[in-house]
């Protein structure tokens, strides 16, 4: 027997007996109450809240720069660490830099916009632990 008509069958024997338990439940009209509506919208609230805060937390592993992050101090170090393993849980839109001794330590995946850079001058570095630089090249999408 096919799967799909195993469910198909399943579903029918489940809505026969959920309709045979539930009967006396259903209404034969149907009448709106001011305060039932009231309560609806109320409890409303908390599934918009909770859909809004599960999109936020959806992208919080991502670290977005569109501006300059520069280590100019030597011996000082900025260290550049997510708690995600993504590919892209560093995008770079900006410059990320280390000049004048100064030193950048990525700990997570870079992904580089079109126009954006990492750049190393004066006797600095950046130290890269086992992670993935990548470029988005112009007119691809990440």
């Amino acid at each position: 027997m096919n799967l799909a008509v195993l469910q198909i069958l399943s579903l029918i024997c489940g809505t026969g007996v959920l309709w045979f338990y539930a009967r006396r439940f259903f209404y034969r009209s149907f009448q709106t109450d001011r305060k039932t509506v009231l309560d609806m919208l109320h409890f409303g609230k908390y599934i918009f809240g909770t859909n809004v805060f599960s999109a936020l937390g959806r992208s919080a592993d991502q670290f977005i720069t569109a501006g300059l992050i520069s280590a100019d101090v030597g011996p000082g170090s900025i260290i550049l660490q997510t708690s995600s393993a993504a590919a892209d849980s560093i995008l770079n839109a900006g410059i990320i830099e280390a000049r004048n001794g100064g030193t950048i330590v990525l700990n997570a995946n870079v992904t580089n916009n079109v126009s954006a850079h990492l750049d190393v001058s004066g006797g600095s570095r950046i130290t890269q632990n086992a992670i993935r630089i990548a470029a988005i090249e112009a007119g691809s999408k990440a």
